[in-house]
């Protein structure tokens, strides 16, 4: 009874604050961070402005998917399809790992791919399948941790996937084991992103960029997790604080691969 009660004035406050003009309930929120402004209990004051920040972030994130039609603005603002893009070739068969509603899959499809893009989220799938389709995309329901789609893949995409899991070592060497691609193209988040970031950790709060994310890495902890899972970055670079990467299979001979790309922001 007490949690329906608690629901009901939650619901109530959030009616009530939709009435509000927008002006007003800026005046309220600047009242309410000055408050917060004090000498006294000063770490307690800043851990409630950072955790109210990160709640912040999230509603700014939906309020932009909203307005720009129900696709993130990062997509078209960080031109982020075209690494992905520049690096397959028609004829190419992808497999897009939390492919999400298909905004990337689309892009390499219309280069010439045929994808199979794959996501844990049926609902992700549903948009894809109904916004984001054409012939060359094949969109699925499934769990690449525990059930390997069949197939040939040339190339794996894991677009702001890896940070999501536990074992990623042993999913990237069964990637390999089982299709053999002729590359892998990665994107993840970095933990050294912003000062906040540590601040956060001294002050025992929330540090990653998503609270679903099992890890953020530095270069050299992205670096050690693919020489774990005996993979070559052939190219890296680090952009909007995020590591992007192609990395093959280690060459049995031993062989070095050829860095490239810029290393930045460490």
């Amino acid at each position: 009874m007490k949690k329906e009660v608690k629901q009901l004035v939650w619901q109530l406050l959030v009616s009530g604050v939709r009435l509000l003009p927008g002006a007003l309930v800026k005046q309220l929120c600047a009242l309410a961070f000055d408050s917060r402004q004090s000498k006294s209990n000063a770490k307690e004051h800043l851990r409630t402005l950072l955790d109210i920040q990160f709640r912040l972030r999230w509603y700014i994130d939906q309020q932009a998917i909203i307005c720009d039609g129900g696709v993130h603005p990062k997509h078209r603002l960080t031109d982020y399809h075209r690494f992905f893009v520049e690096r397959i070739s028609s004829g190419d068969t992808v497999l897009d790992i939390g492919c999400g509603c298909g905004a990337l899959a689309l892009s390499m499809a219309r280069c010439g791919a045929r994808v199979t893009g794959i996501d844990i989220d049926s609902s992700h799938i549903a948009k894809a399948r109904s916004e984001f389709s054409c012939e060359n995309v094949l969109y699925m329901v499934g769990d690449v941790t525990s059930n390997l789609p069949s197939g040939d893949f040339s190339v794996i995409v894991m677009s702001n996937v890896l940070e999501h899991l536990e074992k990623r070592a042993l999913l990237l060497r069964s990637l390999v084991n089982k299709y053999s691609p002729r590359a892998i193209l990665i994107r993840v988040p970095m933990s050294n992103r912003h000062w906040e970031v540590p601040l956060r950790q001294e002050l025992g709060l929330p540090h990653f960029s998503d609270p679903t994310h099992c890890v953020e890495y530095t270069f050299e902890s992205f670096m050690e997790e693919m020489k774990l899972a005996q993979l070559l970055p052939v190219f890296s670079d680090i952009i909007w604080g995020e590591i992007w990467a192609e990395v093959r299979s280690n060459n049995a001979s031993g062989e070095s691969i050829q860095l490239t790309g810029n290393k930045q922001n460490e």
